[in-house]
């Protein structure tokens, strides 16, 4: 297994690095999930509209989910869930 090394935000210099290649997602379901604690402020459903307009050109299929924080089942059971049918999930977590 290749061993990934960490860029430290903090750090004075940055070595250059070349861009990882684009995944392709054609026909892929990419699951945008908003979990933010007030979703009526829109402020998941504005991060998930970016990266899904990130992620468009790539060819996948979208898929929204609403999940509460606070209330469900714990994360790590519908992630496993998620992980079975989709090819990448992205998260809005905050508040």
């Amino acid at each position: 297994m290749e061993e990934e090394e960490l860029v430290d935000p903090r750090a004075r210099h940055f070595q250059r690095r070349s861009l990882a290649p684009p995944r392709v997602l054609a026909g892929q379901t990419v699951v945008l999930i908003d979990s933010m604690l007030n979703p009526a402020a829109g402020w998941g459903q504005a991060l998930l509209a970016g990266a899904q307009a990130a992620l468009a050109p790539l060819g996948a299929r979208f898929q929204d989910e609403r999940r509460p924080p606070l209330a469900g089942s714990p994360a790590a059971e519908w992630a496993e869930q998620i992980a079975r049918h989709a090819a990448a999930a992205v998260i809005a977590v905050g508040d």
